[in-house]
């Protein structure tokens, strides 16, 4: 690891203090010199790094770029094994996250992105990615469980976004089923679960389950306006944010057959004891939302009393009721 890097992790495990120049020359056993120019790349990078003479450098309370040091500092001693890599630009996090599983690298892993060219949410629609405004995040994974049961990492995404928000805001977030984290009536987060396996034996093979949370948007485009928003004007840091939905997942994941997010989901969903539309059939549908079943699936009842469970598509919640 690069000197600088080295610098940054431990400005960030000890944020909030100041940090001699010649203490970190000691730690690292190099000359003031070294960290001086050190310091200087990291603020080049865009890092936000104070210095005070005979007290020393800092990162400022304001600072919050991304970074794999600042990840790995607010995990602690949870998820050693978590490989984490920080990219200034990408396509979608979920594709490069895919890359790296095509060229044989193992999980668990956690790629973020400052900007995303080309994110995606369901259904192939765009997911708007400003540069340094949200937090753009792909945990790769390898669960020990059934394909038929894939489902159920979107629901485990979910619960984990909106306890990690609760933790470091005390904000109550809401689930609109399958795969959306909502704040007061408006989309906070949006979650695309990609998974890959074999049918005939039923198993997960890989997991990419990308996450993309308005963190300090303030402005979104017209088409978004009035339906999203963002944690701003919190003070929220996206490598905290990060660290706190990493660790969460993971535990999901780690025993998915015991469902213990499942409860939480159905407790902060949106959609039950709605009227919904949805597509069926190449028709749309209207029913009621009655249920989530065992793997995340929608029980929705019909008019006639008939009930179906929805397994995959989107559903409209209708004013009103029903």
């Amino acid at each position: 690891m690069a000197l600088r890097d080295d610098l940054l992790a431990e400005l960030e495990k000890r944020r909030g203090e100041d940090v001699s120049g010649q203490a970190l020359a000691e730690r690292f056993g190099v000359s003031r010199s070294a960290v001086w120019k050190a310091v200087n790349a990291l603020r080049a990078a865009g890092f936000e790094i104070s210095s005070t003479p005979n007290r020393g450098y800092r990162l400022r309370p304001e600072d919050d770029r991304l970074s794999a040091a600042g990840v790995r500092a607010a995990l602690g001693e949870a998820c050693g094994g978590l490989r984490v890599r920080v990219y200034e630009t990408l396509d979608s996090t979920n594709q490069e996250a895919k890359r790296h599983l095509a060229a044989g690298e193992p999980c668990p892993m956690l790629l973020l992105a400052e900007e995303q060219t080309a994110g995606r949410g369901r259904r192939g629609r765009g997911f708007y990615s400003p540069a340094g405004e949200g937090l753009y995040m792909t945990l790769a994974l390898q669960p020990p469980a059934a394909l038929s049961q894939a489902t159920l990492l979107t629901a485990a995404a979910a619960v984990a976004v909106a306890q990690a928000v609760e933790a470091l805001t005390a904000l109550a977030c809401q689930i609109k089923w399958v795969n959306d984290v909502y704040l007061d009536g408006k989309k906070l987060c949006g979650i695309l679960t990609e998974a890959s396996g074999s049918f005939e034996a039923d198993a997960l093979s890989s997991v990419c389950a990308g996450i993309g949370v308005n963190v300090r948007t303030r402005d979104f485009p017209e088409e978004l306006a009035g339906r999203a928003c963002s944690l701003w004007p919190r003070a929220v840091s996206r490598n905290r944010l990060a660290a706190e939905i990493a660790v969460r997942l993971l535990n999901f994941a780690a025993d998915l057959g015991a469902r213990e997010f499942l409860e939480e989901y159905r407790r902060r969903s949106l959609v039950l004891g709605k009227a919904v539309t949805f597509t069926r059939d190449g028709g749309e549908r209207r029913a009621l939302a009655v249920g989530i079943g065992e793997n995340g699936e929608l029980i929705v009842r019909y008019d006639d009393g008939r009930e179906e469970a929805l397994n995959a598509g989107e559903v409209r919640i209708l004013p009103g009721a029903y």
